[in-house]
């Protein structure tokens, strides 16, 4: 009798003991997939974070580099439209535009096509919508389209007024000859390639 009591309490006891062990065996296996997902959404979150920064040393990167290319021809500009006196504020027979008025206006838009791209890069990002992104680039290319006709029109009308009446009668001073001859040269590549490159784009469009 108390071999058969024996032998049927250890078969009540080995169950409760795998029973045991499995539980405890699906509460490690529970702990280690919680680390594991909290290993995995720390590298996801790091990586999130390294992407951002990424991000934005190049936003950095691309505004300190168009603010170095653009920024000379416009100070330039504003310079030479407001303080020089040789040749600027003479008026040629056939026109109303003079080159301080060029100067000046040509500043503006240059101002006002760095602030647009400045401000555009600002609010693209990785963390948007494609839809929103897609937006802000449409916007860009509007504006770029209508800077790039006004620019190119305007640079021609600055040509019009340089060459064929204040360098051809040798009325400007010669720091500002050679600076609207070299700029001029310049807005007029630049004017091109961005009408051109605007319209390819919208083609594809």
């Amino acid at each position: 009798m108390s071999e058969s009591n024996s032998s049927s309490s250890y078969r009540h006891i080995i169950p409760d003991v795998e029973e045991g062990k499995a539980f405890k065996n699906a509460t490690l296996n529970d702990k280690n997939i919680a680390e594991v997902q909290s290993i995995l959404r720390s590298v996801e979150n790091s990586r999130s974070r390294n992407e951002k920064t990424t991000e934005t040393i190049i936003k950095i990167l691309i505004t300190i580099i168009i603010v170095i290319i653009c920024s000379p021809i416009i100070i330039c500009d504003l310079y030479f439209g407001l303080n020089d006196n040789s040749c600027v504020e003479e008026y040629p027979p056939s026109l109303s535009i003079n080159l301080k008025t060029y100067m000046i206006v040509s500043a503006l838009v240059g101002m006002s096509g760095l602030t647009l791209l400045i401000t555009s890069s600002c609010f693209i990002s990785s963390d948007n919508s494609d839809a929103y992104n897609s937006c802000i680039i449409a916007v860009i290319r509007l504006f770029s389209l209508i800077f790039s006709v006004f620019h190119l029109i305007w640079n021609i009308l600055g040509g019009v007024v340089f060459w064929s009446f204040a360098y051809k009668n040798n009325l400007c001073d010669k720091n500002v000859s050679t600076y609207l001859f070299i700029s001029l040269i310049l807005k007029y590549i630049t004017s091109c390639y961005a009408f051109k490159n605007n319209m390819k784009s919208d083609k594809k469009r």
